[in-house]
């Protein structure tokens, strides 16, 4: 991403990564480098579906109809049917294409192979569009709001990422709201991001816990319906919570709230709840959870267990068979 927003242009992208919101950001920018105000027209081709690879290599070999360059974007879910033919396909574009190939995984078999043939071809450029840890999701946030001519400052970048999560879709579509919001004013504040932006999976995770830690099963269980009812998938709301039970582990350990913040990369006040939660847990009951967790896990995935009723199991504390 850094060479793109350098404005580097190449002949040829590898583009990989379960981020949605990355991959279209990626290509838009490309579009962009590529065609300036020109209009694309019959020179934009996408591809995706069955016998991507022989249908890329053929649009990308045809010259140009109107527009200065031509553009082909072909999505797949992994390297089939080998890395060694998309090599070749993307070492073979003319100074005419553009050729970007866009692979719905975060690690496919064969990228290694790929990248590194790739690294021997100039003109070719590969781009990482896996899930943004923390800290990026925040120079993202804030790289998106200054496209919209606004600033967004450290805490309010912090904040926005822990309420609505590191998705780059998601967090372009909360700047664009805060901007909105912002009004005339250049700086987007904490205040803007508590007043607008929508709480995710994630803040609920703290309610659940809670509950959890004061053993109120009453009231973990209306949480954990109510996060399930707004449509979270129970993966992803079980590895929220491991990843939940794993910050609270460090809280115990850590030396207070500053210091957690910067471990975790959380805002001061979401580490000093974790402290909170944590004081309630000892390292007892954070294994015990730890251990549902991952029997929750393994049931869902082997279909064992439908994962409502497996997350339903943890929050009770029952044993999942």
């Amino acid at each position: 991403m850094d060479k793109l927003q350098k404005g580097a242009v190449a002949t040829s992208y590898l583009v990989y990564g379960t981020d949605r919101g990355l991959r279209e950001a990626v290509r838009k920018a490309v579009l962009e480098a590529s065609f300036g105000s020109v209009e694309p027209g019959w020179d934009y081709v996408s591809i995706e579906g069955e016998d991507v690879w022989p249908r890329l290599r053929e649009a990308a070999a045809m010259p140009p109809w109107t527009a200065p360059v031509r553009f082909v974007a072909a999505t797949v879910p992994d390297l089939e049917p080998s890395p060694q033919k998309w090599a070749e396909a993307l070492a073979a574009v003319p100074p005419t294409s553009r050729v970007m190939l866009l692979v719905e995984s975060d690690r496919p078999a064969g990228l290694e192979t790929l990248v590194k043939r790739l690294a021997a071809v100039p003109a070719s450029m590969v781009v990482d569009c896996t899930p943004l840890k923390p800290g990026e999701a925040e120079q993202w946030a804030a790289m998106a709001a200054a496209r919209l001519g606004r600033r967004l400052g450290s805490s309010a970048a912090r904040l926005l990422v822990h309420r609505a999560g590191t998705n780059a879709g998601v967090l372009q579509s909360e700047v664009a709201k805060l901007a909105m919001y912002a009004g005339r004013r250049s700086t987007i504040t904490v205040d803007d991001v508590v007043a607008v932006s929508v709480p995710s999976a994630a803040e609920s995770v703290f309610s659940l816990m809670d509950a959890i830690g004061t053993a109120d099963t009453s009231r973990a269980l209306a949480v954990l319906h109510q996060v399930l009812a707004q449509g979270e998938n129970p993966l992803g709301l079980l590895a929220l919570l491991v990843r939940h039970v794993r910050q609270l582990w460090l809280a115990r350990a850590s030396a207070g709230p500053a210091a957690l913040a910067d471990e975790l990369h959380v805002p001061r006040f979401v580490a000093e709840k974790l402290l909170a939660q944590a004081r309630r847990l000892d390292y007892g009951d954070l294994a015990a959870l730890w251990r549902r967790l991952a029997d929750a896990d393994e049931a869902i995935k082997t279909g064992r267990v439908p994962g409502a009723v497996a997350l339903e199991m943890v929050v009770l504390g029952l044993e999942i068979p």
